[in-house]
């Protein structure tokens, strides 16, 4: 993935500027939120069902390297009676306006499909063959980068719009969300005091896999975050140098309460796939800390009376005493 995306999708609030008040340009037929396209005057607006917010996603490239995104959230649409999936729906009010092509892709799955459709009375909707076929899941923790170009009946470039990112979640009252609360307990690795963004979840505390690899590097139990793109899942790379990416160990200053939702983000560890349990918060996988310990074998106490979580990368894992 290039790293111009990176820079090109900081001009997203120009290029979607949000139309609660607006009226739209013209008669929609998907029920949802609306936006100006670039602005009021182009005449265009895209109608978003579903719409949940907008956030920053950071995302792994196939080579672990991360990047953060400015993304529009929304809920991942169910097929309709013709067995499509109607994402979006393009409305103008430009008399010029004929077909609508689209390069629709993924972060980590590619170009999916070349998408064309003409305009009826305004309306353009947006349901591309390709997840009819392969179905949303296709894009599971992933970004989906939608922009478009308007022809004119001469085949003539009439309006486009590059890189609207959208991620689509799990309808909330369908996913057992949990309360997260801030870590207040103290962190000590090897007997210094390490500063985390972490979450207490039911009693478990939970990382972030990079903060943890940048924790424990150069420990004996140090170890790699890459991306496998054959398997669309996080590697681990047990007794590897990790390689930083720029922003690990960044605290919150005043960090709060927050929903966390389940994720099915796989995992391997040298080849072979773990089952861990994780939870999506702010846009950010977060592991229980035991699980990851016991995968790569390091030392986890805690002490109550301190209420300090002690990591000891000298010594193995040993089960929680009940």
């Amino acid at each position: 993935m290039k790293k111009t995306k990176q820079f090109i999708t900081m001009f997203l609030a120009a290029i979607l500027v949000m139309g609660l008040a607006a009226v739209p340009v013209s008669a929609a037929k998907l029920k949802g939120e609306v936006f100006n396209l670039i602005n009021e005057e182009t005449g265009y607006q895209i109608v978003v069902p579903g719409f949940i917010e907008q956030a920053t996603y950071e995302i792994y490239d196939e080579d672990g390297e991360a990047y953060e995104y400015d993304v529009i959230v929304v809920e991942k649409p169910k097929k309709s009676a013709n067995g499509t999936y109607q994402l979006f729906e393009v409305i103008t009010d430009d008399k010029q306006a004929y077909t609508l092509e689209s390069h629709p892709e993924g972060f980590n799955a590619g170009i999916l499909e070349t998408y064309q459709t003409k305009f009826s009375d305004g309306s353009a909707i947006f349901s591309p063959s390709y997840f009819n076929k392969e179905g949303l899941d296709v894009l599971e923790d992933d970004i989906f980068f939608f922009g478009f170009y308007v022809f004119d009946k001469n085949n003539e470039v009439v309006f486009d719009v590059y890189d609207l990112n959208f991620v689509f979640e799990t309808p909330a009252e369908a996913v057992k969300e949990k309360a997260a609360n801030p870590t207040s307990s103290k962190v000590v690795i090897n007997g210094e005091q390490v500063a985390f963004d972490a979450y207490s979840i039911e009693g478990n505390n939970y990382f972030k896999l990079r903060d943890l690899a940048a924790a424990i590097n150069g420990s004996q139990k140090q170890f790699e975050v890459t991306w496998d793109s054959e398997n669309n899942a996080i590697e681990l790379l047990s007794g590897k140098a990790y390689t930083k990416v720029g922003n690990e160990l960044a605290t919150t200053k005043n960090p709060t309460a927050k929903k966390a939702a389940p994720t099915k983000s796989k995992i391997y560890l040298d080849g072979a796939e773990l089952e861990l349990v994780a939870y999506k918060i702010d846009g950010n996988n977060y592991f229980k800390l035991r699980d990851i310990a016991s995968a790569l074998d390091f030392g986890v106490d805690w002490d109550a009376k301190l209420r300090t979580i002690a990591i000891d990368t000298s010594i193995g894992y040993t089960e929680e005493q009940k």
